[in-house]
């Protein structure tokens, strides 16, 4: 997981270092915005860390590739995981105050490729699997900016996971079929912005 995140971290430092000094003009047309997402339960403990990059189409339109970095903790009495990977997604964002990336309310959504690795207790068995999966989701946020190119966006995200190849094993090397608990979702998170 350490990993990942300096690969983000890198991945964020490279677009803000690569960013022109000319191109910090009032009208951006660009953002990276990195931040992160996360849900704490009865059960479950879960969080995403993100960079992307955001691009306007028009006044009320952008677009946006991810790089995302997760790490899982399902707890119930009988059933135990703990999981971690990578995800590489697009999104579009509709802003409603016309005013593009500078502030205001918006609604979005994403389709993300997802590849997990995992580790369960299932009674006092265990084992380790790994899937690929598609991540749809739908959120809403609201662009602060306390600058012209510096700011945050609180957001929520409603997702689901759909599994399309899961190979899950238990530590004799019988087959356990399909077992992670990757699946539906609401997370509540804040990305910081740099328009420009």
């Amino acid at each position: 997981m350490k990993k990942q995140c300096v690969i983000l971290l890198c991945v964020f430092a490279l677009f803000v270092v690569l960013c022109p000094g000319s191109s910090f003009a009032k009208d951006q047309k660009y953002a990276v915005n990195a931040g992160g997402w996360g849900v704490l339960g009865l059960d479950l403990e879960a969080f995403v860390r993100a960079v992307e990059f955001e691009t306007l189409l028009s006044d009320n339109l952008s677009i946006l590739g991810r790089i995302s970095a997760l790490d899982y903790d399902y707890d119930e009495s009988r059933y135990e995981e703990d999981g971690d990977g990578i995800g590489l997604g697009a999104g579009v964002r509709y802003y409603f105050s016309g005013s593009g990336l500078k502030q205001g309310c918006y609604l979005g959504g994403s389709l993300e490729f997802w590849d997990v690795e995992y580790d369960f207790q299932e009674y006092t068995r265990f084992g380790e699997g790994d899937l690929k999966a598609v991540n749809v989701s739908a959120e809403v946020g609201y662009r602060i900016m306390f600058n012209d190119n510096i700011g945050i966006v609180p957001n929520a995200r409603l997702g689901n996971f759909f599994t399309f190849d899961e190979d899950c094993n238990y530590s004799n090397g019988q087959s356990c079929g399909d077992n992670s608990e990757l699946g539906l979702y609401l997370v509540l998170g804040v990305l910081f912005t740099f328009a420009f």
